[in-house]
């Protein structure tokens, strides 16, 4: 999935990423589906996964899930990474307030279908 500027600020733990962005895009390790929109290229991403420090993992997991049960974001923007968020085992407390976010605005969209 592809993710957005605060999302990546989220993730890194600082707020400065757009010139990272940029210059990981420039160096064709990121893509850009959508202007505002990165994602990884799919052996970027299962590198990362593989070689990542599992304490460094853990806790940009929780600085991206602290994003997404507090922050301000587009939810149709978002919404792919947000049912994928709430598959994640250990982790109830974010998960339950995001899936709640994520219901409410199924319903305000009239999105019963994906409830």
């Amino acid at each position: 999935a592809d993710f957005d500027v605060a999302a990546a600020a989220a993730l890194c733990g600082t707020g400065d990423v757009e010139r990272l962005l940029e210059d990981l895009l420039d160096a064709h390790l990121l893509r850009q589906p959508a202007p505002g929109r990165y994602g990884f290229h799919d052996l970027i991403a299962e590198h990362a996964r593989e070689a990542g420090d599992p304490a460094e993992t853990a806790a940009a997991l929780d600085r991206l899930l602290d994003h997404y049960r507090d922050g301000e974001f587009s939810f149709t923007a978002e919404r792919a990474n947000l049912v994928a968020v709430t598959a994640l085992a250990g982790y109830d407390e974010h998960v339950w307030r995001i899936a709640d976010r994520a219901v409410a605005a199924l319903r305000e969209r009239g999105h019963r279908d994906e409830l």
